[in-house]
């Protein structure tokens, strides 16, 4: 309950704080409940041992876990009647509430106005299991009233309606089982570089109801249908196809603005997709365009400050990896610098924000920032950021490419001690994870048994030439090509024979 109350309080507005405590403020029990909340607004971690030091005097302090719950409750209670009418669904809820008090007070008249106040709202947002729940309603007004006219409109109308929503939300379900199916794939980081692979996305992407778009019957279908196919594709190395559909999805999330306002992290996540793969395009205007977009969501769709601090978060952590990564791609390292001294102004703010997915990418941008540019200290300090973070509930390739580039970065170092020790922990951790590829275990041989035993730098350079010549064999595919995304090992083999840092090799090969 500790962890529960403080992160609860701790999320809250301004504006919400000062209504809980003019919500409890009114009654005199709760005098200690808004005592131990404002301490707790206070602190920056949560300390029991100070709490009871402030307050061993109080006898509430004798039941502190009693007090912590009811203060959880009460602080829910008054988050509920201020969002009451935070959007439509609530406003439906607030409704059918309404509707059950009426009723058992036999006021059948005044429950269907407001079955159809919250009918009309339900139809328009494609509310199915509201819209269900509404026609369960107008049946039990229909047979307690023994109204015959009603009773008619429910066999002739309602029945239908009902059948027809139950459809709807089937479909909805066993589209977002495939697309949770192949999203837990994707977020696993197991891009299409086996025929083990391919097979768990095919099994998805043969389903009958993904023959056709036709076979998604509402808005959140269609858009599944098409995040299905984006992230197939995407994995497969058709970032081109995928794309398309990522398009898509965007078009029909701005062609529905309510839906957007309602559940803006999807909107957030349909951008993140779009501008990562036109990076991967190199449409570097289109994907500036849009980083932008993506900052402006809370202002453009007018989201209330009091719900969007988490969402805030993501666009802050999103759209700053987003711009490395279009940086990254682009070669423009001075302007990639700029934006990490940038979020240096804001560290603070930046590790405060929970790890996440795109939290784990953006810190590994800056490391291979820093490594293209030849700053291996600061490489490394950011690598280690990310191999600090325990990786079972995050991706799994970005982790690979981590200790790959972990190793890179203690070479040039110079720390050859411990490279033998990091060598055999890769080994281990890429075979436990069945992903020791072709392309990793020539990297990993080629750093143990060529740079560090080679002394001659001219044989070297000819060891680093077959190298190349062998890396260009194995990424032909786009699936094995997909690896190249992470970390560019054939630029980083030209910096070794050309004796100049990556950054230069890649700003090159792209303005060539």
């Amino acid at each position: 309950m500790s962890d529960k109350l403080f992160s609860l309080i701790q999320s809250l507005s301004k504006q919400e704080k000062r209504y809980f405590k003019l919500f409890a403020g009114g009654n005199r029990e709760a005098s200690n409940y808004v005592k131990l909340f404002d301490t707790l607004c206070k602190q920056k971690v949560y300390e029991e041992v100070a709490i009871k030091e402030i307050y061993k005097k109080e006898k509430f302090i004798k039941q502190l876990h009693v007090t912590k719950n009811y203060l959880y409750k009460l602080i829910l209670r008054s988050l509920h009647i201020y969002h009451i009418n935070i959007s439509e669904d609530s406003i439906i809820k607030e409704l059918l509430q309404c509707v059950e008090i009426l009723y058992n007070k036999g006021l059948y008249g005044q429950c269907t106005v407001l079955l159809n106040k919250a009918k009309k709202i339900a139809l328009k947002k494609e509310f199915q299991i509201s819209l269900i729940e509404i026609i369960e309603w107008e049946s039990k007004i229909a047979f307690i009233d023994t109204n015959v006219n009603d009773l008619e409109n429910y066999v002739n109308k309602g029945y239908l309606e009902e059948l027809e929503f139950h459809k709807i939300l089937k479909n909805k379900r066993d589209f977002r089982k495939l697309f949770y199916e192949i999203l837990i794939l994707n977020n696993k980081g197991i891009p299409i570089r086996s025929k083990r692979d391919l097979d768990k996305y095919e099994i998805i992407i043969n389903n009958p109801i993904l023959s056709s778009e036709t076979q998604a019957t509402s808005y959140y279908s269609k858009i599944m249908y098409n995040y299905i196919y984006a992230y197939y594709l995407l994995n497969k190395g058709d970032i081109f196809k995928s794309n398309r559909y990522n398009i898509k999805i965007v078009e029909l999330m701005e062609a529905n603005p309510l839906h957007i306002k309602n559940t803006p992290i999807n909107y957030v996540a349909a951008l993140n997709n779009f501008i990562y793969a036109s990076i991967q395009l190199k449409k570097i205007k289109q994907s500036s365009l849009a980083i932008l977009k993506l900052r402006n969501i809370p202002e453009k769709y007018n989201l209330s400050n009091d719900l969007s601090a988490d969402l805030k978060d993501k666009i802050f952590i999103r759209s700053y990896f987003l711009e490395s990564e279009l940086y990254k791609e682009s070669g423009e390292f001075e302007k990639a610098i700029i934006l990490i001294n940038e979020l240096q102004t804001r560290i603070n703010y930046f590790n405060s924000i929970p790890i996440s997915r795109y939290k784990i990418f953006l810190m590994y941008n800056i490391s291979y920032i820093y490594f293209a540019l030849g700053n291996y200290s600061k490489a490394l300090f950011w690598i280690n950021k990310v191999l600090n973070i325990t990786e079972t509930k995050e991706p799994v390739d970005i982790f690979c490419f981590a200790r790959i580039i972990n190793l890179l970065i203690h070479y040039e170092l110079k720390n050859f001690e411990v490279i033998d020790y990091i060598y055999k922990s890769n080994i281990r951790f890429f075979n436990k994870r069945n992903r020791l590829y072709k392309l990793e275990v020539m990297i990993f041989d080629f750093v143990k048994q060529k740079m560090l035993k080679e002394t001659s730098r001219k044989k070297l350079i000819k060891d680093f030439a077959l190298l190349k010549k062998e890396l260009l064999k194995i990424t032909v595919s786009p699936q094995d090509k997909k690896a190249l995304q992470y970390f560019d090992y054939i630029a980083w083999v030209d910096s070794k024979i050309k004796n100049v840092s990556l950054a230069d090799v890649i700003m090159k090969k792209l303005y060539i």
